[in-house]
């Protein structure tokens, strides 16, 4: 019983001996085969390629030669033109020489004929000569009549002189005067020129606070920049990182205004001036005539009352603290500066849309006690904001062909404007990192990628040999 058991455990081991055995030279067979399509593959993939790099080469070959060709073609045709240049040059040369010696043999002649021109004259000359010395001692005569006349002409000059001196004592007053008024505008001119000044400090001082921040901000992109450039450098390409040069990083400079007064004493400050100015500007245009003062007065009266929307509501704010004769002041200088008058050719432009006059109308109110009346104006009352989109069109016009006669100007003396320091600062910012750098970068990202997908695929195929070898694993 235990021989027959015995007997059947061997006979049960030698067949699954037997069919290991056959199963491993089944599995080798498939491997075979596998390796064999593979290698299959891999020659046709090789062949296809070689053919392909074999039809490139053929391709350059015919348009190597091609190029050839063409290029033998155009050295011929420019030997061509060459050559036909030189035979036209040469025809061109002799037909200027046969006419410059004509030229010279015609410039001979009418030398000649020059010559007879001059001895001609010269016997002219000579006969003149003789008619003037004749007419030479008429005018002696002549002479001592003027002298004569010349005497009683003293006696007018005398008494000019005396008419000179009392002409020149009243000149000499009004001269006086006029250096006085000078002399205030001057003043007022310095008063506007600080007035200029605290505003500039004041604009100066908002640009710089707005700058340094966006300096500050740019700064930190450059460091981040900069450190992201070394990083690269020396960890995904092992290179010494050389930081860039300290001209590329230069610091701005700064033009920092003294600190400003307060906003409300400086909206005052400037309403005042603008006031004045505006007070200057009338007195100036009016000047010593009676009729255009009050022409102006009414004029500026009827823009408060029927043009009071050109003041501010920040003006309107600041006038109900004020007297009645600054409120009126305050409201002319807004509306005046408004409108674009600046000096008294502005009020005089203005003035005309207003009144029909001329400057001998005035004769008329020589009389400082006779009545105006209504001086010649031609505009309604409901019809003074047409008069004034009117004024401003006409003012916009002309700006415009001062602006275009400025830039004519400007492009016929040839002025161009030269890059300022803030641009330059701003360029360098942006030059931190060279061109050649951000290629590279370039270049780094293109090879990791290529990488990246090459690990990918490598990881695939080791997941499939891992199946495969789990497989041969279960089938053992």
């Amino acid at each position: 019983m235990l021989k027959s058991q015995v007997e059947d455990i061997e006979q049960l081991i030698l067949r699954m001996r037997n069919q290991f055995s056959h199963a491993r030279y089944q599995y080798a067979l498939e491997l075979e085969a596998v390796e064999e399509a593979f290698l299959k593959e891999r020659e046709e993939i090789l062949a296809a390629n070689q053919d392909e790099i074999n039809s490139l080469f053929a391709k350059r070959r015919e348009m190597e030669l091609d190029y050839m060709e063409t290029k033998q073609k155009k050295q011929q045709e420019y030997m061509d033109e060459i050559s036909r240049m030189r035979v036209r040059d040469s025809e061109e040369y002799h037909k200027l020489k046969i006419k410059l010696e004509t030229d010279i043999q015609t410039l001979e002649q009418q030398l000649q004929e020059m010559r007879a021109t001059y001895q001609l004259n010269t016997e002219k000359l000579d006969y003149n000569f003789r008619i003037l010395s004749e007419r030479d001692m008429e005018n002696r005569v002549t002479l001592q009549q003027q002298r004569k006349k010349l005497q009683r002409l003293s006696d007018q000059v005398a008494n000019l002189k005396a008419r000179y001196k009392k002409n020149s004592e009243m000149y000499r007053r009004r001269n006086k005067e006029l250096s006085e008024e000078y002399n205030r505008a001057t003043q007022h001119f310095k008063d506007l020129q600080k007035k200029f000044k605290h505003f500039e400090n004041s604009d100066n001082e908002k640009y710089d606070k707005i700058f340094a921040m966006h300096v500050e901000e740019v700064q930190e992109l450059v460091d981040k920049t900069l450190l992201a450039d070394k990083i690269i450098t020396e960890q995904q390409l092992g290179w010494k990182w050389v930081p860039p040069p300290p001209s590329l990083l230069p610091q701005p400079t700064s033009h920092r205004a003294k600190e400003a007064p307060p906003k409300d004493a400086q909206e005052e400050q400037t309403h005042e001036s603008e006031a004045d100015v505006a007070s200057s500007i009338v007195r100036r245009a009016a000047g010593d005539s009676r009729v255009k003062a009050e022409r102006i007065s009414r004029m500026l009266q009827l823009l408060m009352k029927e043009a009071s929307f050109l003041v501010s509501s920040d003006v309107k704010e600041k006038m109900e603290t004020m007297a009645a004769d600054k409120k009126s002041e305050i409201a002319t200088s807004a509306i005046l500066k408004a409108l674009g008058v600046e000096d008294d050719a502005d009020v005089d432009t203005l003035l005309g849309f207003f009144f029909d006059h001329k400057d001998e109308d005035d004769e008329d109110y020589e009389d400082e006690l006779a009545p105006l009346g209504d001086l010649g104006i031609k505009v309604k009352q409901d019809d003074i904001i047409n008069v004034i989109l009117l004024y401003v069109k006409t003012r916009e016009a002309d700006e415009a062909d001062e602006q275009l006669a400025v830039l004519k100007n400007v492009e016929e003396m040839g002025v161009v404007k030269k890059p300022s320091a803030k641009k330059l600062f701003w360029q360098s910012l942006a030059n931190v990192v060279p061109d050649r750098t951000v290629r590279v970068w370039e270049q780094l990202e293109t090879t990791l990628t290529d990488y990246t997908q090459i690990l990918e695929g490598r990881a695939e195929s080791l997941k499939k040999v891992s199946d495969l070898r789990q497989q041969n694993e279960e089938l053992k």
